[in-house]
């Protein structure tokens, strides 16, 4: 089968499975009964045509394990969602989400999403707020699928990227209780860009480390805490980089947004450095910017 045709089947392949959990849905809500391991179920609805609008109260939905994605539910207690003729948008609040599963729990307080039927020049068609976003991953040797690709992406950016401003950074090693070193990172007013036609700010991101001393144990005990204030995921200005075309929004949906996190809390109650696989990541992306020997590469990821 030729490369070129599997994002396509990729992408077909999701909306299948999309369509299909919709379908699955809308029956268990209709029938109040589970369909195929899904269940939905809505408290209240309310609906308005002079002054366009529908609100769903107390929400919940559950899904099935399906690939690499673990059986997940969702609660929410308001979703509201109000179009607008002039100009052209969709304006959507969801109010304290929540999202589980047996690898991790991802809440919000807010989540406000600003949808353009036709944007703005240099405007990305969706903005997305989330204010109050928390993030608890159970052990970092189960890290959900997304959480991976965000930690990929934004590693390749600082090591491939361009560091356009950081105005302080500090870091800070000290034993606790011991047996534990602890590892403090504080860094304000970063930020880089991917060379990909995005940037990456923040206000202010500080992390904390905790680990076991020694290693020799391969249980241990580790914590990672990740604090983030008044980060954004900035599309840049068509400008001198190329706007990604529509049709790119069909397998990657995130070309097409623009993200602002006020408040970010990350948790691994859990955490091994191993785990993440830094190393190797790192010698992924310094592959694909200067191209080393092949045989030294695949020699230094042996173990990785």
């Amino acid at each position: 089968m030729p490369r070129s045709c599997m994002p396509f089947l990729s992408v077909l392949s999701v909306l299948c499975a999309l369509l299909h959990s919709l379908a699955c849905l809308l029956l268990s809500l209709l029938l109040r009964t589970p369909i195929r391991s899904h269940r939905l179920r809505v408290a209240r609805l309310s609906l308005s045509i002079r002054h366009p609008f529908i609100t769903l109260h107390d929400v919940s939905a559950t899904f099935p394990a399906v690939s690499i994605y673990p059986s997940t539910s969702i609660t929410f207690s308001i979703l509201t969602c109000t179009p607008s003729a002039f100009p052209a948008r969709i304006i959507c609040v969801l109010i304290n989400a929540q999202l589980k599963s047996p690898l991790s729990i991802v809440s919000t307080t807010r989540l406000n999403v600003l949808i353009y039927a036709h944007p703005p020049p240099a405007t990305a068609p969706i903005h997305a707020t989330l204010n109050g976003f928390r993030l608890r991953v159970f052990t970092s040797s189960r890290t959900p699928y997304h959480v991976g690709r965000l930690r990929s992406a934004l590693l390749r950016s600082l090591l491939c990227g361009e560091v356009l401003r950081c105005n302080h950074f500090h870091t800070k090693l000290s034993f606790e209780d011991e047996d534990d070193i602890c590892v403090r990172a504080l860094a304000r007013c970063l930020v880089f860009h991917d060379r990909k036609g995005r940037v990456y700010a923040f206000d202010r991101v500080r992390g904390v480390l905790k680990r076991t001393w020694p290693y020799a144990d391969e249980q241990g005990r580790g914590m990672l805490e990740i604090e983030a204030t008044n980060g954004r995921w900035l599309r840049l200005p068509p400008a001198g980089v190329p706007a990604p075309p529509i049709w790119r929004g069909l397998w990657d949906p995130m070309a097409q947004v623009e993200l602002t996190v006020p408040q970010a809390h990350i948790m691994f109650d859990d955490f091994r450095i191993r785990d993440g696989n830094l190393l190797g990541e790192a010698l992924r992306a310094f592959s694909s910017t200067v191209k080393p020997d092949k045989d030294i590469l695949d020699a230094a990821l042996g173990g990785y």
